[in-house]
């Protein structure tokens, strides 16, 4: 008689276990998002000029699987991100790692001072064709293009 119980007590920790895996689940990356990104321009709120980059140093790399890297220059950070939104996204746990650059344009290097400030939390993103619109949530923006993509757009 016992059997039946014991039978369902397994069934439901079994279930509960299922449950908490899933929550404990890292939030999906989204496959559209995934690929090599290439800044072309960004504007600050507090400016009101597009500074384009004429430089190739500044570049995002997001993989399917959540990662992020990407290049400052002669600086590379690191961090995750996460899909928040179907026009959402998150970078979270940014580290920069300081090589040792030389005299930069001034405008690029402000970029490099404030890049990972800049894309650190949440961001709203469009993308049309190989071009994505990031906008932070102070209203800064940022222009990239893709260099590879990873989703089968190209």
């Amino acid at each position: 008689m016992l059997k039946a119980p014991a039978k369902t007590l397994a069934t439901a920790i079994a279930a509960c276990s299922l449950l908490l895996g899933a929550c404990a689940a890292t939030p999906q990356a989204d496959a559209e998002l995934a690929g090599n990104w290439q800044l072309r321009d960004f504007k600050l709120t507090n400016s009101n000029q597009t500074r384009l980059i004429g430089l190739e140093p500044f570049s995002m790399n997001l993989t399917g699987n959540g990662e992020a890297t990407g290049r400052l220059d002669c600086n590379t950070w690191r961090g995750r991100y996460e899909d928040v939104t179907d026009s959402t996204f998150a970078l979270r746990d940014m580290v920069l790692v300081q090589g040792r650059c030389g005299h930069l344009a001034s405008n690029i290097d402000m970029l490099e001072r404030v890049f990972p400030e800049f894309l650190e939390g949440e961001a709203t993103y469009t993308i049309e064709g190989r071009e994505m619109i990031l906008e932070t949530s102070r209203g800064d923006r940022l222009r990239f293009e893709a260099t590879h993509r990873r989703s089968g757009d190209s």
